[in-house]
């Protein structure tokens, strides 16, 4: 009985220390987008379709701020928008704004760049798009 009370409680410390480390890992990945990003262009793929390329100008750039709503200033082609960011385990990002949804992975991250690849959600055909951001 003392065997499996012991294993019990060696189990339950393991799996509270695999959770926390998640966390520690979605708070990170916030740390390192927070901040302005400059737009260098936008990949987007529609199923069926050619890639369409969209070079961004000096004025475009995606703001993710850091507050209690997680708010994503996004600036692309003299159109603003206010939108909102997620944060998930494995370096997963979420971008609502322009009332489309963005499910995306983050492919690379530094100091000075960001990317990350994601489909517009209830998109039919298909949407993928592809974001290149620096600092």
């Amino acid at each position: 009985m003392k065997k499996q009370i012991t294993f019990i409680t060696a189990l339950l410390f393991i799996l509270i220390g695999m959770v926390g480390c998640q966390k520690d890992d979605e708070t990170k990945v916030k740390n390192e987008i927070f901040g302005k990003w400059r737009l260098s262009k936008i990949e987007t793929t529609i199923s069926g379709s050619a890639m369409i390329t969209y070079t961004g100008s000096q004025s475009d750039y995606i703001e993710f701020r850091n507050n209690e709503q997680d708010e994503a200033i996004v600036s692309i082609n003299s159109n603003s928008y206010i939108g909102n960011y997620v944060i998930l385990e494995n370096k997963r990002l979420n971008l609502k704004y322009d009332d489309k949804t963005l499910i995306s992975d983050i492919t690379t991250i530094s100091d000075k760049t960001l990317e990350f690849t994601g489909t517009v959600e209830g998109s039919i055909p298909q949407r993928t798009e592809k974001y290149y951001l620096t600092k």
